[in-house]
């Protein structure tokens, strides 16, 4: 009998080391999904009507601000000294993800004007801002300084395409793309990114946004997936997305963005010690009868 309950009590064990084995290298968020594979895209030549976007106006931008969706782009307007804020929908990634997005200077009000594309931010003010900040004078806060030649385009209102790499949850540098030459900029020093909402900001400047991705990882030659094709939203009926390939985005707002998941690893570890504890207290109360 004892022999019998020993087997038992390693083979229960081992079910448990092997349970927890599958679950603590990650959490209930682990990334499955292919390096490259679109997570969010949004085409503004297919759309003409702002409200199904999901995107929304920060409450705290300028009163005297405003931001639409007309000649094939995302219109970001200020008409006084303050920002206007306009939030995307919310996007689940991993910590290794890409942001792409075309933008162009449309009207300079200041070179101390600006266009930045909030990397993380918190509720519908927004508050807790980390942003990559872009002048109309052509440089980039945080960044080394840019050839004069990025620096005329950015200024001269020519579109500019931006790749912002975060790997492991950390920037440190980015890809400017104007007139088919790319320029790449390294950080000054590593900024971490938070978990948090995504959009843009603009102050004492218009800018035009046409067209922007988030993309899963970094480094990716290609992009695949659905999204890779199709736009989040468009004024035709959006073809259908293969279940694989789907993605969830959530209303921004403070009260609705959900928790963070429990890092599953976490949450099995009080399971799989009461199990065990339950183990071995049948081993000790059969030896006690023997």
């Amino acid at each position: 009998m004892k022999r019998f309950l020993v087997r038992l009590t390693a083979s229960a064990l081992l079910f448990v080391l092997l349970v927890m084995s599958a679950v603590l290298p990650g959490t209930a968020g682990d990334w499955q999904k292919p390096v490259g594979e679109v997570l969010y895209h949004q085409d503004f030549s297919v759309l003409s009507e702002l409200e199904k976007s999901g995107i929304v106006r920060g409450t705290s931008s300028s009163e005297n601000s405003h931001f639409t969706c007309e000649n094939d782009a995302l219109e970001l307007n200020t008409f006084d000294n303050e920002r206007v804020y306009a939030l995307l929908p919310v996007t689940k990634t991993g910590d290794s993800y890409t942001i792409e997005f075309d933008f162009a200077f449309s009207e300079i009000t200041s070179d101390n004007g600006y266009v930045g594309f909030l990397l993380t931010c918190r509720g519908t003010e927004p508050t807790n801002i980390t942003a990559l900040i872009i002048r109309a004078d052509g440089t980039i806060d945080d960044f080394e300084e840019p050839d004069d030649a990025l620096k005329k385009a950015i200024h001269g209102g020519s579109e500019i395409h931006v790749k912002i790499p975060i790997e492991k949850n950390v920037l440190h540098k980015i890809e400017l793309t104007a007139g088919g030459t790319v320029y790449t900029l390294e950080r000054e020093n590593v900024k971490v990114i938070d978990d948090g909402e995504t959009g843009f900001v603009v102050r004492n400047a218009s800018v035009d946004v046409t067209e922007i991705y988030i993309v899963n990882g970094v480094g990716y030659t290609a992009k695949s997936g659905a999204y890779a094709t199709e736009s989040y939203a468009s004024d035709e009926a959006a073809a259908s997305l293969d279940a694989s390939a789907e993605q969830e985005f959530l209303p921004v707002s403070a009260e609705e963005i959900p928790a963070v998941s429990p890092d599953t690893g976490d949450f099995m570890l009080p399971y799989g010690a009461v199990f065990t504890a339950a183990v071995m207290g049948l081993l000790r109360h059969w030896r006690k009868r023997s």
